[in-house]
């Protein structure tokens, strides 16, 4: 099956997807497609997902979606159908299903890098309760922020289209990429870098609003 290609309200999705060997045969169309869409967010969503048996191919697929300049969304029915390499790549999970702990999980969050990252995306108070869960193991409360729960009464595939429409309705181009800029860093930077990410965007954004005002005046 071919994968569908479509962009709407700064965001690219990519759906029709069965299997994540998909993307990596589409890899380099979905990069060129991105790029000259200049969207702030890409959204994977994926049907029924064939698991991948082959570790260096889970590998390879996580590879790539770091790799991507803007915002990486999966949206599936199961996020459990999906192997933890791969969703733990994306910034933000949406499934009907919460995200299973298990050791594996466990492992990914030994790495500061990955709590580092979390911390960016998820906030200092569930970074918090990921910290308390490494000691405690209870996950009751931690789990929760590690994947959005779509569970409206419209069909699925829409409400995960809804929910990329809200992530950046009352931002403009400019906002928006300012806030992938720190996302970014923290994906694939050092703690160094994510503060000057930061520092720096929170000035460009302070300058702009001053200009706004001066030129309102």
């Amino acid at each position: 099956m071919e994968l569908l290609i479509e962009s709407f309200d700064n965001c690219l999705k990519i759906s029709k997807i069965v299997s994540f060997a998909e993307i990596l045969q589409n890899q380099e169309q979905i990069s060129n497609v991105l790029y000259d869409s200049k969207a702030s967010a890409i959204l994977f969503y994926v049907e029924k997902p064939y698991l991948l048996s082959d570790k260096n191919e889970n590998d390879d697929v996580s590879t790539f979606i770091e790799s991507l300049s803007v915002l990486t969304v999966i949206a599936t029915e199961n996020i459990n159908d999906v192997p933890l390499k791969i969703s733990m790549a994306f910034d933000i999970r949406l499934s009907k299903d919460q995200i299973m702990i298990n050791e594996e999980m466990i492992a990914f969050f030994e790495s500061e890098k990955n709590i580092k990252r979390y911390k960016i995306l998820c906030g200092r108070n569930n970074t918090e309760l990921l910290k308390r869960f490494l000691v405690s193991r209870n996950h009751t409360e931690f789990s929760t922020s590690l994947c959005k729960i779509i569970d409206g009464q419209n069909i699925f595939e829409y409400e995960c289209n809804d929910y990329m429409i809200k992530l950046f309705r009352e931002k403009s181009k400019f906002q928006s990429d300012i806030i992938m800029q720190c996302i970014i860093s923290a994906r694939n930077g050092d703690s160094r870098d994510i503060l000057t990410k930061e520092s720096v965007g929170f000035y460009k954004l302070v300058n702009a609003k001053a200009k706004e005002y001066s030129y309102g005046e």
